[in-house]
């Protein structure tokens, strides 16, 4: 009897570390999902207010103001930088019924230790276009 009670001991000994691995890994997975799912909703944001608000002085801040705002539960938060709008104001491709593009490169931190020892970052992207009203 005592010799079955060592056997299950060891066996989740070996197996117990597999086992945390694949739920954390579970767990990261969620987090990018939730990370993409945030930067596709903050893109159709700014898009639909670049439709809008296009041919505007001064819309691109705006718009980055509020792909910022719709992703503000991010963490680290995204950065004007990180916003590309096309074409850009200063160009002279905006009239309406024209397409015009939002999108949004993120660098997602991972955090579970082991598998942040392999990647530090995982990079998203979201990209939306729309026709300028």
């Amino acid at each position: 009897m005592r010799r079955n009670a060592g056997q299950s001991l060891v066996e989740m000994a070996l197996v117990l570390p597999l086992l945390l691995l694949l739920i954390m890994g579970l767990v990261q997975l969620s987090t990018i999902l939730r990370s993409k799912m945030i930067l596709e909703h903050a893109a159709r944001e700014g898009g639909r207010l670049a439709a809008v608000t296009a041919l505007e002085d001064g819309s691109d801040g705006r718009i980055k103001q509020a792909v910022i705002d719709a992703a503000a539960s991010l963490d680290p938060a995204i950065k004007a930088a990180d916003i590309a709008i096309s074409p850009a104001e200063v160009e002279t491709g905006r009239i309406s019924g024209s397409p015009i593009t939002v999108g949004i490169n993120y660098l997602l931190p991972l955090q579970i230790p082991i598998i942040n020892s392999i990647i530090d970052r995982c990079p998203l992207q979201s990209r939306v276009v729309m026709r300028i009203e």
